[in-house]
């Protein structure tokens, strides 16, 4: 299930940006970065981008 990790002004823009975790899986790690700026029309945020790493 995602979840936020952070939440902020990563950009210095006055507009909230996120870190999500968009794990789908217990032992994967899926952490992305979604900015405002990257936002299309209508859309708040825009994913820039995100890491996978399994455990062992």
């Amino acid at each position: 299930m995602p979840s936020a990790m952070w939440a902020g002004d990563l950009d210095l823009d006055g507009l909230l940006d996120l870190i999500i975790e968009e794990s789908w899986h217990y032992n994967l790690s899926q952490p992305a970065l979604w900015l405002s700026p990257a936002a299309e029309e209508g859309q708040a945020l825009g994913r820039v981008t995100g890491l996978a790493s399994v455990g062992c």
